[in-house]
């Protein structure tokens, strides 16, 4: 606990400005950030996961960033590509913390980088079967990238010079969003764990950009009238006592993006109601996955 709280002082010491509110409430405010920076020090398990990202993100900023062009489906490309969105979105919650902007600028970076590369890609090479993705092999793994990036860049919109912003935006967000409603609609509309994590992704950086129509397509469906997206899969993919469809297999994964997008529609669309949509079955989803654990 000592050490603990050595480290967290330490930390805020060093580290006299703290950030301006996030650009959209996503999934952490200002002042959940603060109240986080408040818990330093006082509770060891929550000590432990900070520093542990403290020092993951702390070695990253001393690595060499690498964004590769893609080219394998389970090698250093894929992995990289999957380490950097875990590395901005963490280094995003840490600049949220602590107002240190060197976390602020190592996302800055990386977003840099990914608007430079995403432009002069195509299709994956290692792409197979009907869903085909462009920094990954699969399109779903690109609407999981997108899902936490958006969260990092929501962090740090604000630390980012309005013309740098729009560059971002239309070199890579605005195509990547695009990509995945327009050019793989079939996927964007599915009612199934990949459509979830698409409608979300798309979602989510729909509220970051203010883009309203990005917003709609995700809760409504490419036609935005409610034949498909994300409120759709609520409905139909949730049974009324909270049972997944595809069974407890892939439930954690499947519903992560439900309680994600729930949870950024309710901040910033509360009029919807979606934790009361359905007769409320969102909040029986985990206590029902739990049930099938038991032997």
């Amino acid at each position: 606990m000592r050490v603990a709280i050595i480290l967290a002082s330490s930390l805020l010491l060093a580290t006299p400005a703290l950030p301006a509110a996030p650009h959209v409430d996503l999934m952490l405010s200002e002042t959940e950030a603060a109240e986080m920076r408040a818990s330093l020090g006082k509770y060891p398990m929550f000590d432990a996961a900070f520093e542990e990202a403290r020092a993951k993100i702390g070695k990253a900023l001393v690595s060499p960033i690498d964004v590769p062009v893609p080219k394998d489906a389970a090698g250093y490309t894929h992995e990289r590509h999957k380490q950097n969105y875990n590395e901005m979105y963490l280094a995003g919650i840490l600049y949220q913390v602590t107002g240190d902007d060197r976390y602020a600028a190592f996302v800055r970076e990386l977003l840099r980088r990914y608007a430079d590369l995403y432009p002069t890609i195509g299709i994956h090479p290692a792409a197979k079967g009907s869903s085909p993705g462009k920094l990954f092999w699969q399109s779903l793994n690109e609407a999981v990238w997108l899902v936490h990036v958006s969260q990092a860049y929501n962090a740090v919109y604000d630390t980012i010079a309005p013309a740098e912003r729009a560059r971002i935006e239309k070199n890579l967000f605005r195509p990547m969003a695009r990509y995945l409603s327009v050019e793989r609609v079939n996927e964007f509309d599915r009612i199934h764990n990949h459509g979830t994590w698409t409608a979300t992704a798309v979602g989510m950086i729909g509220y970051v950009m203010g883009d309203e129509t990005l917003v709609k397509k995700a809760l409504y469906g490419s036609k935005m009238d409610g034949s498909a997206g994300w409120l759709r899969q609520l409905d139909e993919l949730i049974s009324p006592d909270g049972y997944y469809c595809e069974g407890p297999y892939y439930a954690r994964y499947a519903l992560w993006p439900f309680f994600i997008f729930a949870e950024v529609v309710e901040r910033n669309d509360p009029a919807l109601k979606v934790y009361e949509r359905a007769d409320g079955r969102l909040g029986k989803a985990v206590p029902a996955m739990l049930q099938q654990t038991y032997v």
